[in-house]
């Protein structure tokens, strides 16, 4: 038995960023092409109320929402500055040393 699940254009889209200072968000909604935007300030302790606070400042809440696309410029900013040396599988991230990058082990 196949189940087919049909497009509802009745969907609000939604795009948001955390940053360091301040989570962006932006909000389409299919159905009336109204789009809304809204910024607020991040909250550093637990980045989620930073997104729920940007939703409900552009009017919605979360299960409006059909499709969410997240990015987070903190994590991105920690990375090019190479802040807080990370590491992942094992592998330590290089530290820039005048033109070239040397390992940090």
């Amino acid at each position: 038995m196949m189940t087919t699940r049909a497009i509802v254009p009745e969907t609000k889209l939604v795009g948001v960023d955390v940053g360091g200072t301040f989570t962006d968000l932006v909000l389409v909604d299919e159905a009336t092409g109204l789009v809304r935007v809204a910024k607020v300030p991040t909250t550093v302790a637990n980045q989620a109320g930073g997104v729920q606070g940007a939703l409900a400042g552009a009017a919605a809440s979360a299960a409006e929402v059909a499709v969410i696309v997240h990015g987070t410029t903190t994590a991105t900013n920690s990375l090019l500055e190479r802040k807080g040396g990370w590491s992942w599988a094992g592998a330590r991230a290089p530290r820039p040393t005048g033109s070239r990058a040397t390992s940090s082990r």
